[in-house]
């Protein structure tokens, strides 16, 4: 008997709808609902979501929360709690309230302010996963990666094959990233090349864009890599539009022999209705927010839809930083910050370390 395999994610669920795409909290329900009922007509064992499996903290909509919470419930119970997930980036936003941090506790460093008393993940966050001689290895998402070599996977002497997830445009040659939004995060070739030597099939989450399959070369031949592309639409624009993605199933079968096939999977835009942004206006408002005091600032799904632009759009710290040419001294003196604020004497540290030298 073989074991099916289904990876998607960037489902990006939320409590309200983004200002600019009116029923999105409806579509992403509905989208849920269909991958539950995909698990039965095409016989899945196991659920990995490749990251961002909500969007952000809930803050105050309890209500909300719980619901999507339970619905998280039903679908491991539906996989006899093979429901595992890629951490992401998003995990940070709110993250207290964040039902995603919730629902991967008990979890030895993402922890909730409030300690659970179960003993189980609703969804599972391994580092490997193994089935048969199948080594799955989840790359989770690092915060404070400067290069992609830190996201290289290490393959185990037992593993016939060897499937890596990833959650940041990073791993994906140039080539593939022009003309998106994310072609500020590339890598030297070379350094994916390393990365990808020990691993056969690479999928990819965190780009919205299906990319598809390609091929990767390495020094001891090649890797294929699969971006789907993300189950929901967090972005009105029409450039980053899209209505179904091809979802990747793994088949793995006694031997630990895979195939690979796809499932053709309708997103539910029809349940959406776009709407254009002012960009100039947002921008305007973003201006504004600077030396604000919390309670003056605008709610955040204006920020979100100023944040949605191409420029703007970066939720990692570190790769904005490194799009900006920042020095790694100016990288320390902004986490110093971040981190420690009242720590004056390493900051002083810091700045005067270079003049040392």
């Amino acid at each position: 008997m073989s074991v099916r395999v289904m990876f998607a994610g960037d489902l990006h669920k939320r409590s309200k709808d983004i200002t600019t795409i009116e029923g999105y909290v409806e579509c992403t329900i509905a989208v849920q609902k269909e991958l539950m009922r995909c698990f039965g007509e095409l016989q899945i064992d196991y659920f990995v979501s490749l990251g961002d499996w909500y969007d952000r903290g809930y803050t105050v909509d309890v209500a909300a929360s719980l619901s999507d919470y339970d619905i998280d419930m039903q679908m491991s119970r539906q996989l006899g709690g093979k429901f595992y997930g890629l951490i992401g980036n998003h995990i940070r936003l709110g993250m207290d309230s964040n039902p995603e941090l919730h629902i991967i506790q008990p979890h030895p460093v993402y922890k909730s302010r409030r300690p659970v008393l179960r003993q189980e993940q609703v969804m599972k966050t391994p580092d490997v996963l193994r089935i048969g001689d199948v080594q799955i290895s989840f790359m989770h998402h690092k915060k404070d990666a400067q290069d992609v070599s830190e996201y290289k996977p290490n393959r185990e002497p037992w593993a016939k094959y060897h499937v890596a997830l990833f959650h940041t445009p990073s791993i994906i040659p140039t080539q593939h990233l022009q003309g998106t939004m994310y072609s500020y995060n590339t890598s030297p070739t070379s350094k994916i090349a390393k990365v990808l030597e020990q691993v056969d099939l690479a999928i990819v989450g965190d780009i919205h864009i299906p990319l598809g399959t390609f091929t990767v070369g390495t020094g001891q031949g090649s890797t294929v890599v699969v971006v789907p592309g993300s189950l929901t639409n967090t972005d009105a624009s029409d450039a980053n539009r899209h209505a179904s993605i091809m979802i990747p199933i793994l088949e793995i079968d006694k031997a630990s022999s895979v195939k690979l096939s796809y499932y053709n999977f309708d997103l539910h835009t029809n349940r959406l209705t776009f709407k254009k942004k002012n960009v100039e206006r947002s921008m305007e408002r973003l201006r504004s927010l600077r030396g604000k005091a919390n309670g003056d600032l605008h709610e955040p799904e204006d920020v979100v839809a100023v944040l949605s632009t191409p420029e703007q759009a970066y939720t990692s710290l570190n790769a904005f930083m490194q799009s900006k040419g920042f020095t790694d001294k100016d990288k320390q003196l902004i986490r110093c910050v971040l981190n420690e604020p009242g720590n004056l004497e390493k900051l002083q540290e810091i700045y005067w370390q270079e003049a040392e030298l």
